[in-house]
C-alpha cells in the first residue's frame, strides 16, 4: 500500500465516521470547575475571592454572588486554591473525573484574632524596612537573579520578630515581577517562619503565575 493511497484511505474513514464521534478521539478533553464561596459563620457569599489552580496561570475571581467558574481545564488532577483578605487560604485537591459536573461549595474561615491585631498595629518605620529586607533575602534569595525581582505590593507584608523567631504574614497574594524573564508571579503566603536560634525555617505558599505581555524589555 503506497503512501498516497494510505493517506486517502485514512481521510475517507474520518469523513465517513466523523458524525459518529471519531473526531472526539483526536481532541483533548477539557473540564470545568464551578462553585460558590461562602463565609463560615454567616453563610453569605464572598465576592472578589481569588480562585486559581496552583502553579498555573489559570484563575478567576468570585462574582457579587460568590459564584465562580473556570473553563478549559486540561489537568485531570489539580489543587484549587481559594484566597481572600482576612480569611484563611484554602486548598482543595480535585480529581476532575470524579468531580464531573458537580458544583463546589467552599467555606472560608476568618483568620485568628491575634493575626488581625498584628495587621492593625503594623507600621512602616525603620524596623519594618529591616524586617522586609530580611524577608526578601530569605524569600527570594540574594543572587543577581533575585536582585532583579521586585515585590510590587510589599506594603501588604507585616512581621512579628520575637525571641529569635521571625514570622511574616500577608493578607493578599504577593506580586513578584521579574523583568529579566518577563513574568509575574503571585504567591499566596500561608506560613513563613524563621527561627534563628534553632535554624528552623519553614515556608508554605501557593503559586499562581502569569506571563507578562511586555516580555524581557517590559
Amino acid at each position: 500500500m503506497n503512501k498516497h493511497f494510505l493517506t486517502l484511505f485514512l481521510t475517507t474513514l474520518l469523513c465517513i465516521y466523523a458524525p459518529f464521534g471519531v473526531w472526539e478521539a483526536f481532541a483533548q478533553k477539557t473540564y470545568t470547575i464551578k462553585g460558590k464561596i461562602l463565609d463560615e459563620k454567616t453563610k453569605k457569599p464572598i465576592p472578589g475571592a481569588d480562585i486559581f489552580l496552583a502553579n498555573t496561570s489559570i484563575g478567576t475571581a468570585s462574582d457579587s454572588d460568590g459564584i465562580f467558574i473556570i473553563k478549559n481545564i486540561f489537568q485531570k488532577s489539580l489543587d484549587l486554591v481559594i484566597a481572600f483578605v482576612g480569611y484563611e487560604t484554602v486548598m482543595v485537591p480535585l480529581k476532575m473525573d470524579v468531580l464531573g459536573n458537580r458544583s463546589l461549595t467552599i467555606i472560608l474561615k476568618e483568620k485568628p484574632t491575634e493575626m488581625k491585631e498584628i495587621t492593625v498595629t503594623a507600621t512602616r518605620g525603620e524596623a519594618w524596612y529591616r524586617n522586609f529586607e530580611m524577608f526578601k533575602a530569605n524569600f527570594l534569595g540574594t543572587d543577581e537573579f533575585a536582585k532583579k525581582c521586585t515585590i510590587k505590593n510589599k506594603d501588604e507584608l507585616y512581621f512579628n520578630f520575637q525571641n529569635s523567631i521571625f514570622k511574616a504574614y500577608a493578607d493578599e497574594a504577593l506580586i513578584i515581577e521579574n523583568p529579566a524573564l518577563g513574568y509575574i508571579l503571585k504567591y499566596q503566603l500561608k506560613d513563613f517562619v524563621l527561627d534563628f536560634k534553632s535554624g528552623y525555617f519553614v515556608i508554605e505558599l501557593f503559586k499562581w503565575f502569569n506571563i507578562a505581555k511586555k516580555g524581557k524589555n517590559w
